[in-house]
């Protein structure tokens, strides 16, 4: 995906006035083990609030981020998400994995309300990535349901091993080129030329879950979907 410079994106959605002031309801489909968000004790009150941060990948600028998250306790919102690409990722190697995760949790356990992963292609760029984070988190794709309003959290890494692998790879090419300052054969290289570069996709197994939770919960009041990668782009999908 594309390296933002700006590494927060501040967003903060406000529900005033809600029919019904009910207690928290979370609901989602794994009732055991690893979880891809951080708690649910939610600071509950008359206001519905959430906030939304976007990639530290690309040029992040150091302690930005914890001034973000001060920021963001000041604002209370009751639930923050992200949009992926939560570490730099694009590796193998499993001790480097561990700590730029133990480094993102570190200072992401410094905010107040729970905080949801959305993963990105930095985060989930190959089958070890994504194993990593399976055993670590749980799921790469789940829902949950909070004061009658339904949140979607999309995996558009949604490759097959094959594909995410030949992704990985000619990725890992095109930096190499990058930071050996032959910008022609980067421009010209196999990844740029990939749609996969910009666009995600979803797995039909992801789909039919989707489709599911969307059925299952037709009383909801709002429905916020949320992926790194747009994936209505995409040809014949």
């Amino acid at each position: 995906m594309k390296k933002w410079k700006i590494i927060c994106l501040a967003i903060f959605v406000t529900f005033i006035g809600c029919e019904e002031q009910k207690p928290p309801v979370f609901v989602h489909d794994i009732s055991t083990g690893p979880t891809p968000w951080t708690s649910t004790s939610f600071d509950d009150d008359e206001q519905f609030r959430f906030a939304i941060f976007s990639d530290l990948t690309g040029g992040e600028r150091e302690r930005i981020f914890e001034v973000a998250v001060e920021q963001l306790n000041l604002l209370r919102p009751e639930l923050i998400l992200c949009v992926g690409d939560l570490i730099e990722g694009g590796t193998e190697d499993l001790s480097q994995l561990e700590s730029d995760w133990d480094s993102f949790d570190q200072r992401v356990s410094k905010t107040k309300a729970p905080v949801f992963r959305v993963g990105g292609n930095h985060d989930l760029t190959n089958p070890t990535m994504r194993k990593f984070w399976e055993e670590r988190y749980g799921k790469t794709y789940y829902h949950f349901v909070y004061k009658n309003t339904l949140f979607l959290i999309l995996n558009s890494e949604n490759f097959d091993d094959e594909t995410s692998m030949k992704v990985y790879k000619a990725r890992a090419h095109a930096i190499e080129l990058s930071n050996e300052g032959k910008r022609e054969e980067y421009e010209n290289s196999e990844y740029l030329k990939m749609d996969e570069r910009k666009l995600g996709t979803l797995s039909q197994e992801q789909i039919l879950y989707f489709e599911n939770v969307i059925a299952a919960n037709p009383e909801v009041k709002w429905t916020f979907l949320f992926m790194h990668k747009p994936v209505w782009q995409r040809k014949n999908e």
